[in-house]
């Protein structure tokens, strides 16, 4: 339309054709939205290009750009801040031996691949017992239940145990990760766990709280099992029992208050919430469902690669806009020359050219980098 006018303008003014010609063609080519297009997809592809270079896969530009506008990172614990290698520290039956508890929480998860369950299971194994793996029933954030032909085994946390009916004796809990175990609804004993944190884990922390991002850690281990995480890690918020219903009821309950949620996680029990959150991240390693329902996966594990892809989203986001200034800045400043007679096509075109190169380049800074550096 703009081009149409610069024609009828200059043929009423009395230029001749040639001169209308050559305005309306100058003003079409200055308006090709060639510069525009490119602002926000090359920015995309080069940075998630980036990304995957050191091991950050972005799954598609809305992830790239969702992750640049993050407000909120939420944490598990187990398996994600800790190293996911918990082992064996103290074995406390209420009657009979250890061994015997031992043996009957093994029995129970064998089948499961969760961290804790894998530690249990390999405990009782190095002490000589043949535990296979059997179907049990797992409820997620709580617990497994194995149906024997004696009873009923029960192992997990001390929510699980009141939630079965299961009588336990009053006690202070160990700051270490407990799983209690039943037979037959009768307590049998707990058994304490020690999970690793990662030796990255506290400055990866503390580089996102500089970054303007608050952390929260979310567990669900027992009260004083997170607070000691907290505690270790600098976290000034937590919270504890935590099953996955209750994980994802968080997430969109901060969703609402319009914070931008980054949930971190690594099982079935933070699946709930790395879908209901604006980017759900995992590690390589984790479990299936786990990386199936994450937007944000670090193909290496190692948690160093978090912030460097928060810095690398910003920069790109930072690009971006750089990029769109600078169309809508050629387009504004163009338009008029040409449709003045002051820009003749063939500085049209390469004015247009010149425009599409100034993005293209800008787009090509996010090449190589690490997102540990500024845009």
């Amino acid at each position: 339309l703009l081009a149409l006018a610069t024609l009828f303008y200059w043929l009423q003014s009395g230029s001749g054709l040639e001169t209308a010609l050559l305005n309306g063609v100058a003003v079409l080519v200055v308006a090709c939205p060639c510069a525009l297009g490119l602002a926000t997809p090359t920015a995309v592809l080069v940075a998630t290009g980036a990304g995957a270079a050191h091991g950050i896969l972005f799954r598609g530009g809305d992830v790239l750009e969702a992750t640049g506008r993050i407000t909120l990172a939420g944490f598990d614990k187990t398996g994600t801040l800790t190293a996911g290698q918990p082992k064996v520290v103290s074995i406390h039956p209420v009657a009979g031996s250890a061994d015997e508890l031992l043996e009957l929480a093994a029995r129970a998860e064998a089948g499961s691949n969760h961290p804790l369950a894998r530690a249990i299971t390999l405990k009782a194994r190095q002490q000589g017992f043949r535990v296979q793996a059997e179907t049990a029933t797992t409820i997620p954030g709580r617990g497994v239940a194995l149906d024997t032909p004696g009873g009923i085994i029960r192992a997990g946390s001390r929510i699980f145990m009141l939630e079965s009916g299961v009588q336990q004796p009053s006690g202070t809990a160990a700051r270490n990760t407990e799983i209690h175990v039943a037979f037959n609804n009768d307590y049998k004993g707990s058994i304490l766990l020690e999970d690793p944190i990662r030796p990255e884990a506290k400055s990866v922390l503390q580089a996102i709280r500089k970054l303007g991002i608050k952390t929260v850690l979310i567990t669900g281990d027992h009260q004083q099992a997170g607070l000691l995480t907290a505690e270790k890690l600098g976290f000034e918020t937590f919270f504890a029992s935590m099953d996955p219903a209750a994980k994802a009821a968080w997430v969109k309950e901060m969703s609402e208050k319009d914070e931008q949620v980054l949930m971190v996680g690594d099982g079935i029990n933070d699946s709930p919430a790395l879908s209901a959150a604006s980017v759900g991240c995992a590690m390589s390693g984790t479990t299936d469902i786990a990386l199936e329902t994450s937007d944000l996966v670090l193909t290496k594990q190692d948690l160093q690669r978090l912030p460097q892809a928060l810095v690398l989203a910003r920069r790109a986001l930072k690009i971006i806009r750089q990029n769109l200034f600078w169309a809508f800045t050629y387009n504004l400043v163009a338009l008029p020359l040409a449709a003045m007679g002051k820009l003749a096509p063939v500085y049209a075109a390469a004015a247009m050219a010149f425009s599409s190169v100034c993005v293209l380049g800008n787009s090509l800074r996010l090449a190589g980098s690490k997102g540990n550096d500024n845009a």
